[in-house]
């Protein structure tokens, strides 16, 4: 699972164990926190930053208009490691439509100008 407590994005996994749960790849307080908090709960927004080109930011924060299982962040992730955008983006803004067959839309999280 991607971790999103914090803007490293690590590569956390979370094991249940007879004593207890065991949480590794986290490299913060908040990544832990946002694991075990994730396990309870298999829906959440999906967020991920896209590539930019002639953007004045070289990324921007695109986002899943409603919560999605947990399930399909990874095969989102892989999908969107292969595409970039290009300025310039308006907030709510459709970056990709249905992607994997789930009815959603990943929109822009802000405005993006093009870079002069």
């Amino acid at each position: 699972m991607r971790c999103q407590g914090c803007s490293k994005g690590c590569s956390a996994r979370l094991t249940l164990l007879e004593t207890g749960i065991n949480v590794e790849g986290c490299l913060c307080k908040k990544g832990i926190d946002y694991i075990l908090e994730a396990s309870k709960n298999d829906r959440d927004v999906y967020k991920y930053y896209l590539p930019v080109k002639n953007g004045y930011m070289k990324h921007i924060l695109i986002i899943s208009e409603h919560p999605i299982e947990r399930v399909y962040f990874d095969q989102l992730d892989a999908l969107l490691s292969k595409l970039s955008a290009e300025a310039p983006l308006l907030k709510n803004e459709a970056i990709l439509v249905n992607p994997l067959g789930l009815n959603i839309k990943l929109v822009a999280a802000r405005s993006l100008k093009r870079r002069v």
